[in-house]
């Protein structure tokens, strides 16, 4: 991948099979390098809402296309990730949220992980909703996060094309001179077990 393309990841559209292996939850993880310091704040009106700790920095809302932020302690620049986009009745739904509210105190996992919530109206469609889900340790600057999508009332989310419309993952490698794209958690159906992917 050269290092001014745009990277976007799209979901496959789950099949008969794979459904009858389980239900697919789509967890995205970056890893990026760093060290800063631990903290949970939610911020006044108008200012992010943000988390830290001695790996990561995250910020939400951080500007036009920049759903979130994600800083290493000891890197040059944070890396900005765009809203995801989802197929809902039909229509493309950009889920851009202006203010996020954390939902909850944080949760401490018993692997040494804390768990933090956050939610905010789409500003496109007010009767929609987006929560992420971060997990975050202390010890690795590797994070998990997870994006649900809610409605107020029924909605569908739709694949007029006959394939899946979303994009779950969007970021500029502009900055890097170099990456590197690798998959966690690729289903091999051979195995039936998660392999990592290079």
């Amino acid at each position: 991948m050269k290092s001014n393309e745009r990277a976007s990841a799209r979901p496959r559209l789950a099949t008969a099979a794979s459904m009858r292996d389980g239900k697919r939850i789509a967890i995205g993880a970056v890893a990026l390098f760093s060290a800063s310091f631990f903290g949970w704040s939610q911020a006044v009106l108008g200012q992010q809402a943000a988390i830290a700790n001695s790996q990561v920095s995250i910020a939400l809302s951080c500007g036009l296309d920049c759903l979130w932020s994600y800083q290493a302690a000891e890197g040059l620049f944070p890396h900005h990730f765009a809203p995801p986009t989802f197929e809902v009745d039909g229509k493309k739904v950009s889920a851009e949220v202006r203010h996020f509210a954390p939902v909850g105190e944080p949760i401490q996992l018993n692997n040494g992980v804390t768990e933090y919530s956050f939610e905010g109206t789409l500003a496109r469609d007010a009767r929609l909703h987006l929560r992420i889900e971060f997990q975050v340790n202390d010890g690795t600057p590797v994070i998990r996060f997870q994006y649900l999508l809610k409605a107020d009332q029924p909605r569908t989310l739709t694949a007029a094309s006959g394939a899946n419309n979303i994009t779950y993952l969007q970021t500029s490698f502009k900055q890097l001179p170099q990456a590197e794209e690798v998959e966690l958690s690729n289903f091999a159906e051979l195995t039936h077990s998660y392999e990592l992917t290079e």
